[in-house]
């Protein structure tokens, strides 16, 4: 490794750093004032943290679904980027579950989910217990992978567990990102959320951002001097076709239920859905169609552009940033459209003193029958923070690969050499 590639990799780290302890700073200031310095107001009780949160699970849902279906269907190749996919899935969760911690206000709260009195019928504790069984099952799995107890097992028996985790690991998986979009599909109280569309969608685009996702870190590795394990050529053909085919599904997914929704008119669906295609959230879903969904797919399929890294990690951003903006326009449009149009509608839960000329409309202005929501800067710091540690813990498992895979190559040359 160059001393150009050492640099550059500790530079990155370093900034990373520097990204969460600004976001630790600003989270212990909201700790200390609360969640008002948050834009999250009565009716848009869950904003930038929770939008975060459900683009994270899928961003490690997709990740751990892939190398799953690796070993459960023995695909040698493939097994070989089962390391990274589950390296990106564990640090997609435990980002997940940050984006949890800071959005419950005080951190004890957590706990009410295990031992308050929640109902056992709510998704939001099924989501708890599942989250908690793919982070444990994907700790054992890297436990298998980099355990020195594991390293001195045989391959085969290695291999094995490892199989034998997917056969669970898959349905999990599959399990984390369902019962996520449940929490929003299951409430009749928001008409744009209560679709049985909503699980379908959330796992096709966890596939497209896990599968973006790894082109990135395929990109990031070569960038480096490095070829990340399992990420090569071959693999990164069969990784553009699958994704390019899911591109399609996701869209097709999410054209029925707007389509569905918007058909009818003169209903809830129909207005949330006017205000995503030509309303306030309209930019946020024209970028995600264009730069989201169509030129990704035109890198993808294109002749010139599908066999070459850079186009394919290029692909890679466009659909994670994509699927950002698509869990904004399935979370927002819910509490934005609000089930009580008429005066004087749902309360803000933001008063504003009378205070000399405005003391005419002070008492009116903790009322709106519009919704209006936009991220404070500390979320918007605090959520960058937890995204830095993502990226950190991602940078750091990707190392440990890369130098585990350099060692047992070492151990090869060395034990062909004394054979010869």
């Amino acid at each position: 490794m160059s001393k150009k590639t050492v640099k550059t990799g500790t530079i990155w780290i370093s900034f990373l750093v520097l990204i969460m302890a600004i976001a630790f700073g600003v989270w212990i200031r909201q700790l200390r004032l609360g969640l008002e310095v948050t834009a999250m107001n009565n009716y848009v009780s869950w904003g930038l943290y929770i939008i975060t949160f459900a683009f994270l699970v899928g961003l490690s849902a997709g990740g751990l679904i892939v190398s799953s279906t690796a070993y459960i269907f023995k695909l040698k190749r493939l097994e070989q980027m089962a390391p990274v996919g589950i390296i990106a899935a564990v640090a997609c969760v435990i980002g997940a579950g940050g984006m949890v911690f800071v959005d419950v206000g005080h951190p004890e709260r957590v706990l009410n989910i295990l031992f308050g009195s929640g109902r056992i019928t709510s998704p939001l504790k099924w989501d708890f217990f599942i989250l908690s069984a793919y982070l444990l099952l994907g700790v054992s799995e890297l436990y298998v992978l980099f355990g020195k107890k594991w390293n001195n097992k045989p391959e085969a028996q290695r291999e094995r567990m490892l199989r034998w985790a997917a056969y669970i690991g898959l349905p999990v998986a599959i399990l984390v990102h369902s019962i996520t979009a449940w929490i929003f599909g299951l409430q009749i109280g928001r008409p744009y959320w209560n679709t049985a569309l909503m699980a379908p969608i959330f796992i096709s685009s966890a596939v497209v951002s896990g599968v973006g996702l790894l082109l990135i870190i395929a990109y990031a590795g070569q960038r480096s001097g490095q070829e990340v394990p399992g990420l090569d050529e071959q693999n990164r053909a069969f990784l553009t076709k699958l994704l390019s085919s899911f591109i399609l599904v996701d869209a097709f997914f999410l054209f029925c239920d707007l389509f569905t929704s918007a058909y009818s008119g003169g209903t809830f669906e129909a207005s949330a859905v006017a205000r995503v295609l030509s309303g306030s959230l309209s930019p946020i879903f024209w970028v995600e169609l264009i730069c989201g969904v169509a030129l990704p797919f035109l890198l993808l399929v294109h002749s010139k552009t599908k066999k070459s890294l850079g186009y394919q990690a290029l692909a890679g951003v466009l659909v994670v940033l994509g699927v950002f903006f698509k869990r904004i326009n399935i979370i927002l449009p819910g509490f934005l459209q609000l089930n009580v149009p008429y005066s004087p509608g749902v309360s803000t839960g933001h008063f504003i003193p009378a205070q000399g000329a405005f003391s005419s409309v002070a008492d009116k202005s903790s009322f709106t029958v519009i919704g209006h929501y936009f991220p404070s800067v500390s979320e918007i710091l605090i959520t960058l923070g937890v995204l830095a540690m993502v990226a950190f813990l991602i940078t750091i498992g990707v190392k440990l690969t890369l130098n585990m895979n350099q060692s047992e190559q070492v151990f090869k040359d060395v034990h062909v050499g004394e054979e010869l």
